[in-house]
């Protein structure tokens, strides 16, 4: 194994007599690049469920944890019999079948599109590694799936939280992912160095997240668009200071199982039906659209890698304005015919 501008390599020559040099930015990637070589060399045709398995080897070591519990959800989803076909027989009707499946079965769009980019990037890496000669991506099709209903924290809720802010630190990770749209493990990464208060600003930088070994660790965000500064509130920023000043060694001082235990019972203790963290983010981008905060400025406050996420908060928050305004006017004209007797 050698090391050269930055990257590693290996040559290697296979029983079958071929000689051939693997690259990766370490070694374990190149390793896993090599058995998934050697794996491919052992037979002649190949399963979808072996080219996902293939793929991941080469290339799983730069997922990150949540990606890759994602990819071993959705390939459970998957029925055995489009694991089982060969690659070589694979059409575009069966995998379009098998999303209109799931589909069918109530699964969310999200997790139907999981699944066909499982499918998908693991028959590209088939045909890239020439495992099969048979391209049947070009008709798939993602089925209509009514998309997961954002639920925003309740204006009544928001109001409890802002009140009880200084009653444990729970209470003060809702507040500062209501007031801020930072996603849990982003807030719970957050140190005193992330914070300036000259300016007023908080730089994400880093999340809390499980890695592969079930353990708590910090990394960067999963996207360039999750490195970010968030504007602080004027109160927001007084309540950071007085923690800082206070000794607070952390922003917050939970880790993300403990958050995720307390944020269900504090849920609980508000009265609030399905309310996570989450939620906060959700009320704080309908906040955006409400104050007039154009699109591509709330892309980036709320580090959003394609904007088409902003929009749909955007386009739901909108039509729910309309229609309150549809109410209002409503009741405005009903009024007025009132008073004229009509």
């Amino acid at each position: 194994m050698y090391q050269r501008n930055g990257r590693f390599e290996k040559r290697v020559t296979f029983d079958n007599g071929e000689t051939k040099t693997f690259y990766g930015a370490t070694e374990r990637e190149v390793k896993q690049k090599i058995k998934a070589y050697a794996k491919k060399l052992e037979k002649t045709s190949y399963t979808l469920s072996e080219a996902i398995e293939m793929r991941t080897l080469a290339e799983g070591s730069d997922w990150s944890p949540s990606t890759r519990r994602n990819y071993i959800s959705a390939k459970k989803h998957l029925s055995e019999g489009l694991l089982n076909t060969d690659l070589d027989e694979l059409k575009a009707k069966d995998i379009n079948a098998e999303l209109r499946r799931l589909a069918a079965q109530g699964y969310a769009r999200q997790t139907i599109n999981v699944a066909r980019v499982l499918i998908t990037a693991a028959i590209k890496y088939a045909l890239a590694e020439d495992f099969t000669d048979n391209n049947p991506l070009g008709a798939i099709k993602t089925p209509p799936a009514p998309a997961a209903k954002r639920n925003a924290t309740t204006d009544e809720t928001a109001e409890q939280i802002i009140r009880y802010r200084h009653d444990g630190e729970i209470q003060f990770l809702a507040y500062l992912t209501l007031l801020t749209g930072m996603r849990r493990g982003e807030a719970l990464a957050l140190t005193w160095d992330d914070i300036d208060f000259d300016k007023g600003l908080i730089s994400v930088t880093k999340t809390l997240c499980v890695g592969d070994d079930n353990k708590e660790t910090v990394k960067a965000p999963k996207s360039k668009a999750g490195c970010r500064l968030i504007p602080m509130v004027d109160m927001l920023r007084d309540d950071l200071k007085a923690r800082k000043d206070a000794g607070n060694a952390h922003v917050v001082n939970l880790t993300l199982f403990k958050a995720t235990r307390l944020a269900k019972e504090y849920g609980e203790a508000l009265g609030a039906e399905n309310w996570s963290l989450h939620c906060n983010r959700h009320a704080f981008a309908t906040q955006c659209v409400k104050t007039g905060i154009d699109l591509k400025t709330a892309q980036d406050i709320l580090g959003h890698a394609d904007i088409s996420t902003t929009l749909n908060v955007y386009a739901e928050v909108t039509s729910d304005m309309r229609q309150k305004a549809a109410e209002k006017l409503s009741l405005g004209y009903t009024e007025t015919r009132k008073k004229n007797g009509a």
